[in-house]
């Protein structure tokens, strides 16, 4: 789940730079005899590429019905058997209206209302970059949670599974006998019931030998 929600957030930064490409695009075709032309291409790739962010962070990054792309999404995992220690997951709001993702002066909706008046100066443009840093740096900081909540998870899995092993060698132990040993305990006991039995029967010899004498 929280691998998907990485890939997720990838997808997300990669998405992002092409917007900027857009966007470049954009501020090279202002003052050109084509702009109007030039500036409604950028505008339809840049609301494509929108739709497509929403899609992937609100849909596409759902594993098992869990989706940490989602603002909703807390999920706790628990490490023992009493639920007395345990981590809880949330999740954060990828969508572009949650990162803040602007189109010139007005946000951008969940398909794209990009238009060529919000990207006509040079400022405008600027203003919608800005957006898209501040959008980047969220998710590298909610990428960075993820990473440290999957971090602990690997370390507690670890820590289980050693436990486990460690319970079971205890267990193995308590009722499985060392044949080796068992058998040369078996081997030690025949011994010395043979060698009891002959020194009776060596004792009984002498004793008959004796009175023979009389």
């Amino acid at each position: 789940m929280i691998k998907t929600a990485d890939t997720g957030v990838t997808g997300l930064r990669s998405m992002i730079a092409s917007l900027s490409g857009q966007l470049t695009q954009a501020g090279a075709a202002l003052g050109q005899s084509t702009s109007g032309t030039l500036l409604q291409a950028a505008a339809d790739s840049y609301n494509s590429v929108i739709k497509q962010m929403n899609d992937l962070s609100q849909t596409d990054s759902t594993y098992k019905g869990v989706n940490f792309l989602q603002s909703t999404t807390t999920l706790t995992v628990d490490f023992n058997e009493t639920s007395t220690t345990s981590i809880t997951l949330s999740g954060f709001d990828g969508s572009t209206t949650g990162l803040s993702i602007t189109g010139g002066a007005v946000a951008v909706g969940a398909q794209g209302n990009l238009t060529t008046a919000n990207i006509d100066t040079t400022a405008e443009i600027a203003a919608v970059q800005t957006s898209l840093n501040d959008a980047l740096a969220t998710l590298q900081s909610e990428s960075a949670k993820l990473a440290g909540n999957l971090s602990t998870l690997q370390t507690r899995q670890s820590f289980m599974s050693s436990m486990m092993n460690n319970l079971a060698d205890g267990a193995n132990n308590l009722t499985a006998a060392d044949t080796n040993q068992e058998g040369a305990s078996m081997l030690m006991l025949q011994t010395r019931q043979s060698l009891g039995v002959t020194s009776l029967s060596l004792a009984s010899q002498a004793a008959q030998s004796i009175l023979r004498l009389f």
